[in-house]
């Protein structure tokens, strides 16, 4: 389930992304338009401002929302892999090994603090 909010949230940031380069650009053609032709009404010029506003502030929750949600993926994951070795660790039998608990328990840290 949170595999699809974090692309529910990546599709909405990219759409923003895409449709705030047209509000930009509404706006500078406002104020550097003198003919006819690519004339823009000061409403539409208020209008794409003032959806540039809300797009920023709603880009902004996104990302936010988009990276707790793939942090926790992160946190799942890591804790899967460190229950896969731990595992793997306590089927070796001491005996037929020549490397203490000591030494097993710092390859297991050392082996988990690269996904950090």
């Amino acid at each position: 389930m949170p595999y699809t909010k974090v692309l529910n949230h990546n599709y909405l940031k990219e759409f923003i992304s895409v449709v705030q380069p047209l509000l930009i650009g509404t706006i500078i053609r406002y104020f550097s338009s003198k003919d006819l032709v690519n004339n823009v009404t000061a409403t539409d010029a208020r209008n794409a401002s003032i959806m540039l506003c809300f797009s920023l502030c709603f880009q902004s929750i996104i990302r936010n929302h988009f990276y707790i949600h793939t942090q926790r993926i992160a946190i799942r994951v890591k804790t899967a892999i460190s229950v896969l070795v731990f595992e793997k660790i306590l089927r070796i039998r001491q005996t037929t090994t020549e490397t203490s608990v000591g030494q097993i328990l710092n390859l297991f840290t050392n082996d988990l603090n690269k996904f950090d």
